[in-house]
């Protein structure tokens, strides 16, 4: 990461929360003992605090962030990945029929399903959005206050996956500066984000 981050200029490399930690540290020592002109930070990120303030700005797009499948995901895990309270929760529940139902175990057709469903409730999507514009401007003011609209030739650095934490950022950094196009230093990945213009 160090030595690609030199060949094409980079002087701050920000490290994602959690996986990125101790790379950071272990880049941190690297930077000292070779006297590289390379900053490195870490960000307090995590996907849920990057998709919530995101939610708004994709519109019915963000169920594809929130209907994804993985391990043991249920009806409840669906509304927590919404920023729904509980209250609101019960109340969808009722409306598509998941009332009693919110802890069972969802199958990935079952998810999609589910997706289309939220799709045309109206009353879930307004939920999604408030608590999304609530979420927002502290978000962006951290990413501001940690540096990321300054003019300064930067990547993030995580372990991997499918870049979505990059493409959330770079969502939200766009609303403020809406020409930055963000880089990546990836460990793994399972697939490459369609349309990022970051490598």
């Amino acid at each position: 990461v160090l030595s690609e981050a030199i060949k094409s200029g980079k002087k701050r490399l920000y490290f994602l929360a959690r996986d990125g930690y101790q790379m950071y540290v272990v880049a941190k020592c690297f930077c000292e003992a070779w006297e590289l002109d390379i900053e490195c930070r870490y960000l307090y990120v995590s996907r849920y605090a990057v998709r919530v303030p995101e939610y708004a700005l994709l519109q019915e797009n963000c169920l594809d962030r929130i209907c994804v499948g993985g391990i043991d995901v249920t009806f409840h895990k669906i509304m927590r990945r919404a920023a729904l309270t509980e209250s609101e929760s019960q109340q969808i529940a009722s409306l598509t029929g998941y009332l009693g139902k919110e802890d069972q175990v969802l199958s990935y057709q079952e998810i999609h399903a589910l997706k289309k469903e939220l799709k045309g409730q109206k009353d879930f999507l307004e939920c999604v959005y408030t608590h999304s514009v609530r979420a927002y401007k502290n978000t962006v003011a951290y990413f501001e206050q940690e540096g990321l609209l300054e003019r300064v030739n930067y990547a993030l650095v995580d372990s991997g996956w499918i870049g979505t934490m990059q493409q959330s950022i770079q969502n939200l950094l766009r609303t403020k500066k809406p020409e930055i196009c963000l880089e990546g230093y990836y460990f793994g990945m399972y697939e490459w984000p369609r349309k990022e213009c970051g490598r």
